[in-house]
């Protein structure tokens, strides 16, 4: 096995000017994956999980064969799933060897991932492909820079059968109506439509786990204005955009009122059904405000005192609106965007980063008072998550 360091021990040896085992640096294996990816026809419908691009020359690999022996590899990866990893090598594995590869985490560091080798395909010359199946599915999203604005939706396939849950839909169109009616037939999923946001928001304080909304909503009302609302009544479940305007400055304000996933019509079924089970089965419905620090994280020791003191700097913010101070609104937000990522709320960071951004180019409060409002709403969304923490 070239390239290999025999027994476990020590680190893999794949010689001087060589990143991993196919002998691939960087520049040459990026058009090695395009002509792969150019070749690999129609999606495979008994596929579960999406497959992303997760191109890297040198991923650590301990592979253990058959008959004992374990070695340590370098390999390139070629994408990843919330199931698995296709990683390159250059020799035939034996299916169902044992494997652990460790990921670079952009927040937890390298992570070890114990898995199966599931097929091993010839690709050129002694290049052969990998496929592992962990033993544990992962999120694989926290391993990316996901743009919740694109189709970022972990499956790819769904059992219709087997999508339940409460979600309600609000458009003020009967023909859409009936087409998302349409598209959920055969589903577990209890579906609730309302044209308006008035009809909506009792449903909505009812309890449901997703929401799908339209932008447009008429009478000069936007779906934004509902989510805003929805947040101001504590309901903290996801919200979806669906719009047939899918330019930069729809995308922006579904950002700033922390819409979860938007979606540019026309809408497949399929898409769709991808888009719902994100939330009913993969997401569990969690809520987009929410830490994004894994239990065994040390700086969650800190939350609680993060949201103490985020009570008293909203009461700050509301003064300074009240006062239209840009400095101190400008100030505040800068405070929020730097200390909300170390402990993990990544959507509070990026709606007050927005308001910062807002108050900087207009230097008003009035002009900002949208991003302020998505501020505001946003921490008192993680200040009732309190109990979570204690």
């Amino acid at each position: 096995m070239a390239g290999a360091t025999p027994g476990g021990r020590g680190k893999p040896v794949i010689g001087a000017s060589r990143q991993n085992t196919i002998g691939l640096a960087s520049r040459e294996l990026n058009p090695f994956l395009d002509d792969l990816d150019r070749g690999q026809g129609e999606p495979d419908k008994r596929r579960t999980f999406v497959r992303w691009p997760f191109r890297n020359a040198a991923i650590a690999c301990k592979l253990v064969h058959p008959g004992g022996n374990t070695v340590n590899l370098m390999v390139a990866a070629r994408n990843l799933s919330c199931g698995g990893i296709s990683v390159l090598h250059n020799a035939y594995v034996y299916t169902g060897s044992r494997c652990t590869v460790t990921l670079p985490h952009p927040k937890l560091g390298p992570t070890e991932l114990a898995g199966t080798v599931k097929r091993c395909i010839h690709r050129r010359g002694t290049i052969h492909e990998l496929g592992i199946q962990f033993d544990k599915e992962i999120n694989a999203k926290e391993y990316f820079v996901v743009d919740p604005m694109k189709d970022w939706f972990s499956l790819e396939n769904v059992n219709k059968e087997e999508l339940s849950g409460n979600m309600l839909h609000v458009d003020d169109s009967p023909m859409e109506q009936s087409l998302v009616k349409h598209y959920l037939r055969g589903t577990q999923v209890r579906l609730q439509q309302a044209a308006t946001i008035e009809d909506a928001i009792p449903i909505a304080e009812s309890g449901v786990d997703l929401v799908l909304t339209d932008f447009d909503l008429g009478d000069g009302k936007s779906g934004a204005d509902l989510v805003l609302l929805m947040r101001a009544k504590n309901v903290r479940c996801p919200v979806m955009f669906v719009t047939a305007d899918g330019t930069p400055q729809t995308r922006e304000k579904a950002q700033e009122v922390g819409v979860t996933a938007f979606l540019v019509k026309p809408v497949t079924p399929e898409k769709l059904l991808r888009a719902v089970a994100e939330f009913l089965t993969v997401g569990g419905g969690t809520d987009p405000n929410g830490t994004t620090l894994p239990e065994e994280h040390p700086n969650r020791c800190l939350i609680p005192t993060f949201i103490t003191q985020l009570q008293e700097l909203v009461k700050r913010i509301d003064l300074a609106v009240k006062r239209e101070d840009v400095a101190v609104c400008r100030s505040l937000s800068m405070q929020l965007a730097g200390a909300s990522p170390a402990v993990g709320f990544m959507r509070l960071a990026k709606v007050a980063d927005s308001a910062a951004k807002s108050l900087a180019s207009t230097m008003s409060v009035k002009e900002s008072a949208s991003q302020l409002r998505a501020l505001v709403s946003t921490c008192e969304a993680v200040i009732q998550m309190r109990n979570q923490f204690r």
